[in-house]
Protein backbone atom coordinates (compact mmCIF):
# COMPACT_ATOMS: atom_id res chain seq x y z
CA UNK A 1 0.00 0.00 0.00
CA UNK A 2 1.37 3.19 -0.94
CA UNK A 3 2.73 5.38 2.54
CA UNK A 4 0.74 8.36 2.02
CA UNK A 5 -2.17 6.29 1.99
CA UNK A 6 -1.95 4.25 4.00
CA UNK A 7 -0.71 7.52 7.08
CA UNK A 8 -4.20 8.91 6.03
CA UNK A 9 -5.64 5.94 6.68
CA UNK A 10 -4.49 5.08 9.79
CA UNK A 11 -4.48 9.31 11.08
CA UNK A 12 -8.81 9.44 9.61
CA UNK A 13 -9.00 6.31 11.88
CA UNK A 14 -7.83 7.61 15.29
CA UNK A 15 -10.07 10.59 14.48
CA UNK A 16 -12.95 8.77 14.05
CA UNK A 17 -12.49 5.63 16.86
CA UNK A 18 -11.40 8.02 19.46
CA UNK A 19 -13.11 11.10 19.42
CA UNK A 20 -12.38 14.36 20.50
CA UNK A 21 -11.55 13.55 24.12
CA UNK A 22 -8.79 11.50 23.77
CA UNK A 23 -6.26 14.50 23.99
CA UNK A 24 -7.67 18.26 24.32
CA UNK A 25 -5.98 20.29 22.05
CA UNK A 26 -5.19 24.36 21.55
CA UNK A 27 -4.10 25.86 18.52
CA UNK A 28 -0.96 28.11 19.45
CA UNK A 29 0.47 30.08 16.71
CA UNK A 30 4.42 28.91 15.41
CA UNK A 31 6.11 32.25 16.59
CA UNK A 32 4.50 31.46 20.52
CA UNK A 33 5.59 27.70 20.20
CA UNK A 34 9.16 28.75 19.15
CA UNK A 35 9.27 31.60 22.26
CA UNK A 36 9.19 34.33 19.76
CA UNK A 37 12.52 33.23 18.49
CA UNK A 38 12.11 33.68 14.99
CA UNK A 39 12.77 36.85 12.88
CA UNK A 40 9.14 36.59 11.87
CA UNK A 41 5.57 35.42 12.23
CA UNK A 42 4.09 32.41 10.03
CA UNK A 43 0.28 31.88 9.47
CA UNK A 44 0.81 28.48 10.87
CA UNK A 45 -0.83 26.87 14.00
CA UNK A 46 0.73 24.31 15.94
CA UNK A 47 -2.00 22.03 18.00
CA UNK A 48 -0.55 21.64 21.26
CA UNK A 49 -1.99 19.82 24.30
CA UNK A 50 -4.31 21.75 26.68
CA UNK A 51 -2.40 21.38 29.88
CA UNK A 52 1.03 22.19 27.98
CA UNK A 53 2.79 25.32 28.52
CA UNK A 54 6.19 26.39 27.71
CA UNK A 55 9.43 25.58 28.48
CA UNK A 56 13.03 26.42 27.55
CA UNK A 57 16.06 24.27 29.67
CA UNK A 58 19.38 26.62 30.35
CA UNK A 59 21.36 23.33 30.58
CA UNK A 60 19.84 22.07 26.74
CA UNK A 61 20.98 23.67 23.51
CA UNK A 62 19.85 26.96 22.85
CA UNK A 63 17.29 27.71 20.36
CA UNK A 64 15.28 24.12 21.45
CA UNK A 65 11.80 25.09 22.66
CA UNK A 66 9.83 22.72 24.78
CA UNK A 67 6.23 22.24 25.69
CA UNK A 68 5.06 20.54 28.36
CA UNK A 69 2.69 20.42 31.98
CA UNK A 70 4.34 22.44 34.10
CA UNK A 71 4.89 20.17 37.28
CA UNK A 72 6.34 17.15 34.68
CA UNK A 73 8.75 20.22 33.49
CA UNK A 74 9.36 21.31 37.35
CA UNK A 75 10.55 17.32 37.51
CA UNK A 76 12.47 17.20 34.12
CA UNK A 77 14.68 20.55 35.61
CA UNK A 78 15.41 17.78 38.98
CA UNK A 79 16.14 14.79 37.67
CA UNK A 80 17.42 16.18 33.58
CA UNK A 81 14.96 13.52 32.34
CA UNK A 82 12.21 14.40 29.90
CA UNK A 83 8.59 13.40 30.50
CA UNK A 84 8.01 10.48 28.14
CA UNK A 85 5.52 9.13 30.75
CA UNK A 86 3.39 12.63 30.19
CA UNK A 87 4.72 13.53 26.96
CA UNK A 88 6.39 16.84 25.60
CA UNK A 89 6.67 18.41 22.20
CA UNK A 90 9.84 21.04 21.29
CA UNK A 91 10.67 22.85 18.04
CA UNK A 92 14.01 23.84 16.76
CA UNK A 93 15.75 24.93 13.51
CA UNK A 94 17.31 21.24 12.39
CA UNK A 95 20.71 21.66 11.03
CA UNK A 96 19.68 17.79 9.68
CA UNK A 97 17.15 19.01 6.78
CA UNK A 98 17.39 21.69 4.18
CA UNK A 99 14.99 22.24 2.00
CA UNK A 100 15.14 22.66 -1.64
CA UNK A 101 12.38 25.24 -3.04
CA UNK A 102 13.43 24.61 -6.94
CA UNK A 103 12.42 20.63 -6.42
CA UNK A 104 10.38 20.77 -3.67
CA UNK A 105 12.63 18.54 -1.40
CA UNK A 106 13.05 18.00 2.07
CA UNK A 107 16.97 17.22 1.58
CA UNK A 108 17.61 14.47 4.40
CA UNK A 109 14.35 13.06 4.45
CA UNK A 110 12.44 13.03 0.88
CA UNK A 111 15.76 12.17 -0.71
CA UNK A 112 16.09 8.68 -2.47
CA UNK A 113 18.79 7.95 -0.45
CA UNK A 114 17.17 9.13 2.76
CA UNK A 115 14.37 6.77 2.38
CA UNK A 116 16.17 3.59 1.71
CA UNK A 117 18.03 4.13 4.82
CA UNK A 118 14.86 4.75 6.86
CA UNK A 119 12.81 1.95 5.41
CA UNK A 120 15.91 -0.09 6.33
CA UNK A 121 15.77 1.29 9.69
CA UNK A 122 12.61 2.03 10.93
CA UNK A 123 9.76 -0.45 11.32
CA UNK A 124 6.85 2.08 10.43
CA UNK A 125 8.06 5.01 8.36
CA UNK A 126 5.43 7.06 6.40
CA UNK A 127 4.99 10.93 5.71
CA UNK A 128 2.52 13.04 4.41
CA UNK A 129 3.32 16.32 2.44
CA UNK A 130 1.41 19.54 3.46
CA UNK A 131 1.25 23.20 1.80
CA UNK A 132 -0.01 25.69 4.44
CA UNK A 133 -1.13 28.97 3.67
CA UNK A 134 2.48 28.49 1.07
CA UNK A 135 4.72 27.23 3.48
CA UNK A 136 5.94 23.47 3.21
CA UNK A 137 5.17 21.26 5.48
CA UNK A 138 6.26 17.22 6.39
CA UNK A 139 4.19 15.58 8.87
CA UNK A 140 6.50 12.06 9.87
CA UNK A 141 5.62 9.12 11.89
CA UNK A 142 8.21 6.32 12.45
CA UNK A 143 8.75 3.51 14.57
CA UNK A 144 11.84 1.68 15.24
CA UNK A 145 12.56 -2.32 14.65
CA UNK A 146 13.72 -3.24 17.51
CA UNK A 147 12.18 -0.40 19.98
CA UNK A 148 8.38 0.09 20.17
CA UNK A 149 8.42 4.08 20.85
CA UNK A 150 6.92 6.26 17.96
CA UNK A 151 8.15 9.56 16.91
CA UNK A 152 6.26 11.97 15.55
CA UNK A 153 8.17 14.57 13.09
CA UNK A 154 6.89 17.63 11.67
CA UNK A 155 9.01 19.47 9.20
CA UNK A 156 7.98 23.31 7.84
CA UNK A 157 10.52 25.17 5.33
CA UNK A 158 10.71 28.53 6.87
CA UNK A 159 11.66 30.27 3.01
CA UNK A 160 14.58 31.84 4.52
CA UNK A 161 16.97 30.17 2.58
CA UNK A 162 16.87 26.25 2.63
CA UNK A 163 16.05 26.69 6.99
CA UNK A 164 14.09 24.04 8.62
CA UNK A 165 11.69 24.25 11.95
CA UNK A 166 11.31 20.71 13.55
CA UNK A 167 8.75 20.11 15.98
CA UNK A 168 8.98 16.88 17.79
CA UNK A 169 5.80 15.57 19.33
CA UNK A 170 6.62 12.43 22.20
CA UNK A 171 2.77 10.99 23.16
CA UNK A 172 2.52 9.93 26.73
CA UNK A 173 4.06 6.69 27.34
CA UNK A 174 5.10 5.84 23.34
CA UNK A 175 0.99 6.09 23.14
CA UNK A 176 0.37 5.37 19.11
CA UNK A 177 -3.36 6.13 19.62
CA UNK A 178 -2.12 9.31 21.34
CA UNK A 179 0.17 10.40 18.59
CA UNK A 180 -2.18 9.04 15.62
CA UNK A 181 -4.79 11.31 17.49
CA UNK A 182 -2.83 14.60 17.78
CA UNK A 183 -0.68 14.63 14.30
CA UNK A 184 -4.25 13.24 12.54
CA UNK A 185 -5.88 16.48 14.22
CA UNK A 186 -2.80 18.82 12.88
CA UNK A 187 -3.36 17.34 9.46
CA UNK A 188 -7.03 18.00 9.46
CA UNK A 189 -6.38 22.00 10.29
CA UNK A 190 -3.98 21.97 7.35
CA UNK A 191 -6.56 20.80 5.17
CA UNK A 192 -8.76 23.72 6.33
CA UNK A 193 -5.86 26.14 5.72
CA UNK A 194 -5.93 28.26 2.11
CA UNK A 195 -3.53 25.36 0.65
CA UNK A 196 -4.66 22.16 1.97
CA UNK A 197 -2.98 19.20 2.66
CA UNK A 198 -1.65 17.00 -0.06
CA UNK A 199 0.21 13.45 -0.88
CA UNK A 200 3.99 13.24 -2.00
Amino acid sequence: MNKNIYLVIVLLTSLTAYGKELVDLKPVPLLEFMQDDLIQSYPINILVPTEYKAFEFEADEPGKYYWMRPKDAIKAIKSDELPTKKGFMYGKITMNVDYDANKDLFIGVEDAETQKHMETYFDEFSMQRALVNGYPVLLIKMMHKEVEKPTYLMYIATKISTNVLVITYIPPKYSVKKGDYVWGKQLALFKQSKTQASEH
